[in-house]
């Protein structure tokens, strides 16, 4: 009862930061000298590099401050008031042995981060929403010429994009979600000769969502591993954002969409888009 009772006078809140100091009035300050295609690129910078390792450090910092999940089992509860996880007290040994405890608890701050780096996005771009008016050809410069996106997927991509730069969110990131998934699968077939996988019987099965970015994170080049680990955080933990099976089952509910989570993820995109676009093609 006595360790109870330290552990509670002990609590504190859970502190995020994020790689800036800036106000959101020195954010409008700057928007204001931009335009629509360099106001895209200043969203990045709220992108931080992120990979076990970094948020493994980040859990240990805050699970030393005296939580009471330090000592208790802690349920994650939804919005209906349901526990959907139970988060188990950490060890020595899991941050020993990287356990899949350790891996629920960095997936989790993973989206802590993404929720507060997402409100500061989201302030960017209903500020383009407001002042700039554009079209789905507006975001020609992403997606055409792209060695990731498909040609037979062009239009999609640059109408999902227009659909939630336009506040459409709804629509536009339950398309959004489900063409990642073929996007990651493209990724690896082209750039890395993944394609299948054959079963006992000799049927072929796809990999999942899952094994895909794990492929990716373990193959790619060093400046794209931490993007494809910070999707598989968000899409496919359950502790983490859980966004793709919560889409894809559906679970989620209109006010979702406005969360940090979401427009974090759609910068994630944007990022991603960028890493692999021509700006320079000559036919231009």
């Amino acid at each position: 009862m006595l360790v109870q009772i330290n552990k509670v006078n002990n609590m504190k809140i859970i502190e995020i930061s994020i790689d800036s100091n800036i106000s959101l009035n020195t954010i409008e300050e700057d928007l204001k000298k931009l335009n629509f295609i360099e106001i895209i690129f200043y969203s990045l910078k709220f992108i931080k590099y992120l990979d076990f390792d970094i948020v493994k450090n980040m859990v240990k910092d805050c699970k030393s401050s005296g939580f009471i999940s330090d000592t208790f089992p802690c349920s994650i509860i939804n919005d209906r008031g349901q526990s959907t996880d139970i988060f188990m007290p950490l060890m020595s040994s899991d941050y020993e042995n990287n356990s899949t405890n350790l891996r629920n608890h960095v997936d989790h701050m993973v989206m802590r981060y993404a929720d507060v780096a997402g409100c500061y996005l989201k302030h960017i771009y209903s500020y383009i929403k407001d002042t700039f008016i554009f079209s789905e050809y507006s975001f020609d410069f992403l997606i055409r010429h792209n060695e990731i996106v498909p040609a037979t997927r062009n239009k999609i991509f640059r109408n999902v994009l227009f659909l939630i730069f336009q506040g459409e969110l709804c629509t536009g990131y339950q398309v959004l979600v489900l063409q990642l998934e073929n996007l990651f699968r493209y990724i690896a077939q082209e750039q890395y000769g993944l394609t299948y996988k054959i079963d006992k019987d000799g049927r072929t099965e796809e990999y999942t969502l899952w094994d895909i970015l794990n492929y990716l994170i373990k193959n790619s080049e060093d400046n794209n591993k931490s993007i494809f680990w910070q999707f598989q955080c968000l899409l496919c933990q359950s502790l983490g954002g859980n966004i793709r099976n919560n889409i894809a089952h559906g679970l989620v509910e209109e006010y979702d969409f406005e969360t940090g989570r979401y427009c974090y993820l759609l910068c994630l995109v944007i990022l991603l888009l960028v890493r692999y676009a021509d700006f320079y093609n000559e036919n231009d």
